[in-house]
This record gives structure tokens, C-alpha cells and sequence, in this order.
């Protein structure tokens, strides 16, 4: 059984997703329960914040054109 986690967010969410594997890990090595039965596949997409309005040429190439809850369905 493979568990493919997409986690979207920028470098403070990379960092909850690595503190909360290292605690997953942790718990996992005085007791195998997960880890045997599941493969787990993770999956980064950065996000950027939308930059304040500037000028008044409004441009905005963070944003995704779409939906992006539609990227799950892909996988």
C-alpha cells in the first residue's frame, strides 16, 4: 500500500511536514505498526504569496491558472 501525501505551501509548511515525519519516525522506531504495512511518497508544489500591488500594471504569476485541488487527481 503506497500513501502519496501532497503537501502545497511555502517554506514554513516544507518545515511542519519535516517536524512532524522526524516525530512520526521517532514513534515509529520503538514500535513498528505503519511503516511494514505502508510506503509513503511525498510530493511538494510550492506556493507563493500574492506580491502587494505596486504599479499599477497588475501582474500576477503565482497564481495558478485553475483549480488547484484538481493537481490530487493527477496522482
Amino acid at each position: 500500500f503506497t500513501a502519496r501525501i501532497v503537501v502545497m505551501g511555502d517554506d514554513r509548511v516544507v518545515g511542519r511536514l519535516a517536524k512532524a515525519y522526524y516525530l512520526y519516525r521517532k514513534r515509529e522506531a520503538r514500535r513498528l505498526c505503519l511503516t511494514m504495512k505502508i510506503n509513503l511518497q511525498f510530493y511538494y508544489i510550492p506556493v507563493c504569496a500574492a506580491p502587494a500591488p505596486s504599479s499599477s500594471a497588475k501582474v500576477n504569476l503565482c497564481q495558478p491558472k485553475g483549480n488547484p485541488c484538481t493537481l490530487g487527481s493527477y496522482l
